[in-house]
């Protein structure tokens, strides 16, 4: 069951399981959540099951929240979520007590999903856990993701294993350098599972995080490829949805992958309900913050500013919510890079402007014509 955790300077004061009740947070003593500190509102913020996800907003403070170092207004949580309230923070976390374990094979103790035995858990969030695994019969290391979600009822979980499998298959079928391949999908015991391709690096957002700035030339070179993959998937009719720096990986090799292609669709499916929107909007083209049938060129606008940002260290468009974001691309045109980065030529300056269009027609209309330009520019670079 997932939990809250009210810690100052690093020792627990207080937990609340989280259950369909609504939990008030906020100073004054008619809260869930009291926090008895000047920085907190009376009525600071809330957090309320929205479709399976748990959902926190701010509910009129006068110092915001901040979602792991980020202000929101309102925001969907996943497991370690670190919510800034005041000189507090509030942890968003999985009681691992009354978690199930995952299952194991007849008659021993070794835990499997199908053929694929479990070495250790490596990542946990809302949705479920992943998992380093052997793959008995061919004989290599593998990643399985398991869909878990907390909160759901039974018809739910059934409806959301359905588009689980379609989207694994998709997934399946894709067999690009830079896209990780799904391999397998299955379902142990009542747990649905997926098993990919196992990578050594880091996302993108990590590894700017610890290098600073990139050069111009590998911040051109590593859209350029995954414009590449982006084309093979859009002519596969996959649409990502969700392209943005932590769905990009940099291997220890130099090597660039796009995760969770396929995948993304039933995320947005399962978790975009009642106008909440999971992770940032920043990313997100026009339309599909609107919920119009988006195609590759969506995913074009995101990587677009994707490139934005390794450029110049900052993203074209920043908003906590749907409705600033959607006022901004109406009355806002960025900035070309080079304003902000004197270094950017201007032929990058065209290709960034051009992928982060409004209007569709004039918007790159696949990923080969813009990793074409992308490659163009690199000589000159």
């Amino acid at each position: 069951m997932p939990k809250i955790s009210l810690k100052y300077n690093d020792k627990v004061i207080k937990e609340i399981v989280l259950t369909d009740a609504v939990v008030n947070i906020g100073r004054k003593a008619d809260n869930d959540l009291v926090i008895d500190n000047l920085a907190v509102s009376s009525h600071h913020a809330r957090i309320a099951r929205v479709d399976g996800a748990f959902v926190i907003q701010d509910t009129g403070s006068t110092n915001g929240i901040f979602l792991n170092g980020e202000k929101i207004s309102q925001h969907a949580l996943a497991y370690g979520d670190q919510i800034m309230i005041g000189k507090h923070v509030v942890v968003f976390e999985d009681d691992v007590a009354a978690a199930p374990p995952p299952p194991a094979a007849e008659g021993r103790g070794t835990v499997r999903f199908g053929r694929y035995e479990v070495v250790k858990e490596i990542g946990h969030g809302a949705m479920g856990t992943v998992y380093l695994a052997k793959d008995t019969v061919g004989r290599r290391n593998v990643a399985v993701k398991t869909l878990k979600p907390s909160g759901v009822d039974a018809q739910e979980l059934e409806d959301m294993k359905a588009r689980f499998f379609r989207e694994a298959e998709s997934a399946k079928q894709l067999a690009h350098p830079a896209i990780v391949r799904v391999y397998d999908a299955g379902e142990e015991q009542g747990t649905a599972y997926f098993a990919m391709e196992l990578l050594d690096g880091a996302t993108l957002k990590d590894f700017c995080a610890k290098r600073g700035l990139l050069t111009v030339k590998r911040a051109v070179e590593i859209t350029a490829f995954v414009a590449d993959a982006l084309a093979y998937a859009h002519a596969k009719t996959v649409v990502h949805r969700d392209v943005k720096p932590e769905n990009i990986m940099i291997l220890s090799n130099g090597d660039v992958k796009i995760t969770d292609l396929g995948v993304a669709k039933l995320m947005d499916a399962t978790q975009t309900q009642s106008g909440v929107v999971l992770g940032t909007p920043n990313y997100m083209s026009p339309e599909q913050l609107i919920g119009q049938k988006v195609d590759g060129r969506s995913d074009l606008f995101s990587l677009g500013v994707v490139f934005y940002e390794l450029l110049t260290g900052v993203r074209p468009f920043q908003a906590n919510n749907i409705s600033e974001m959607l006022r901004l691309h109406d009355a806002h045109t960025p900035p070309a890079p080079s304003t902000i980065r004197a270094e950017v030529p201007p032929s990058v300056d065209a290709i960034t402007l051009r992928a982060l269009q409004r209007d569709l027609a004039e918007r790159y209309q696949n990923g080969e014509q813009m990793a074409k330009d992308l490659r163009a520019v690199m000589h000159g670079l």
